[in-house]
């Protein structure tokens, strides 16, 4: 014995009968939602842009991903880039939500052999900028060996390939 079924797809099914709520403005499908702007977009754009790029930095570069994994994201407008203390991985959100996915990889990467090498530790009495400089050629020609694509402006000198940054910065 067949069932007569009627064929009511529920896209065509009649709607509830009582009180509905009116579609929001701007709910069509043609009509784009509002960009979100001013400084909690940006930061919520950063927030994202970082975690993305962890993400992809555990996925690629496991070695690297999992020291960045033990850093907190800490926005900071007053620095330029980033910068780490060992604790937590700062960055200005302009610089993190503007920078291509590739290179705030390579960015947090850096950050994260900054704490490998102990650089924060070693630093003992030298001259800071100068410390700082030699510790990024030192690592920035691994991570480029490493298939790193580094920010525009990165420091780089393949004289130093190779070198400590105890060797970079006496040679400086």
């Amino acid at each position: 014995m067949k069932e007569n079924v009627s064929a009511v797809s529920p896209v065509s099914a009649p709607a509830p009968a009582g009180p509905q709520a009116p579609a929001p403005v701007g709910a069509g499908l043609d009509e784009p939602a509002p960009a979100a702007t001013g400084p909690e977009a940006l930061s919520r754009k950063a927030a994202l842009a970082m975690k993305k790029a962890r993400t992809a930095l555990v996925l690629d570069h496991p070695f690297f991903g999992s020291l960045a994994l033990r850093l907190r994201f800490k926005e900071d407008t007053a620095c330029a880039d980033m910068w780490t203390d060992g604790k937590s991985l700062g960055f200005n959100p302009a610089y993190a939500a503007t920078l291509p996915e590739a290179k705030l990889v390579a960015a947090q990467a850096h950050e994260v052999m900054h704490l490998a090498f102990g650089h924060h530790l070693r630093r003992k009495g030298r001259e800071e900028k100068l410390w700082n400089r030699a510790c990024d050629l030192a690592i920035n020609h691994i991570l480029l060996e490493a298939g790193f694509d580094l920010p525009e402006g990165f420091a780089h000198d393949p004289t130093y390939a190779g070198m400590s940054a105890d060797d970079i910065y006496e040679a400086l």
